[in-house]
């Protein structure tokens, strides 16, 4: 339980943190800040939803579903490789983005949240078509998964495992570059070289 709140406690800090190069919080919010540009956008995908969307932009909707409306994301599949290139995570083909997001989905789903840090007014990455996400999807882990203890424990190993998962993608980059420049001095000054124990006699 203690490992929890503290889990918790620092998840919170991410969220109130104005550091732009915090890369956890950045890739989130590029999370759904990419998928603004098409989805729910006239001149992307307009979504079905029976209500008016309302929050921090403008959402185009439909109260009528057509072949032509969508109820998330991942459905926008014309955007997808284009709006999530040099996103952090090297993803391979448009499958793989659909996967990723469909974690975020069901989060969304989950706790009737949609946007980590900021709420949004719509789910992007779950069925937006008939209710509105109710909050912001880090009370969800931080209050009913990370400090709760009525949560089931499925659904509770998932989303944990999911963040760690988004942070492991994220920092996994600047873990490699920092190996390589040790590995750099270790190289110059002779240490755990191969070459250098070799040649020497």
């Amino acid at each position: 339980m203690a490992g929890g709140t503290k889990a918790a406690d620092e998840f919170d800090k991410v969220c109130s943190s104005n550091n732009a190069d915090n890369d956890f919080q950045k890739a989130v919010n590029e999370l759904y800040t990419r998928a603004d540009s098409f989805y729910c956008a006239s001149l992307g995908c307009v979504c079905y939803a029976t209500y008016v969307a309302t929050g921090d932009r403008v959402y185009v909707t439909s109260p009528i579903k057509t072949s032509s409306t969508v109820v998330q994301v991942q459905e926008c599949s014309t955007y997808l490789q284009n709006a999530y290139k040099n996103y952090g995570i090297d993803f391979s083909d448009i499958n793989q983005i659909i996967t990723y997001l469909n974690y975020f989905g069901e989060i969304e789903s989950a706790y009737s949240c949609s946007g980590i840090c900021t709420k949004k007014g719509i789910y992007y990455f779950s069925d937006c078509s008939t209710k509105q996400p109710t909050k912001k999807c880090q009370s969800a882990i931080t209050e009913d998964i990370l400090k709760g203890e009525i949560v089931p424990m499925g659904i509770g190993f998932f989303i944990i495992g999911f963040v760690m998962f988004v942070v492991f993608s994220i920092q996994y980059g600047l873990c490699c570059r920092k190996s390589h420049s040790s590995e750099d001095k270790y190289n110059e000054s002779g240490y755990d070289n191969p070459q250098y124990s070799t040649d020497r006699v």
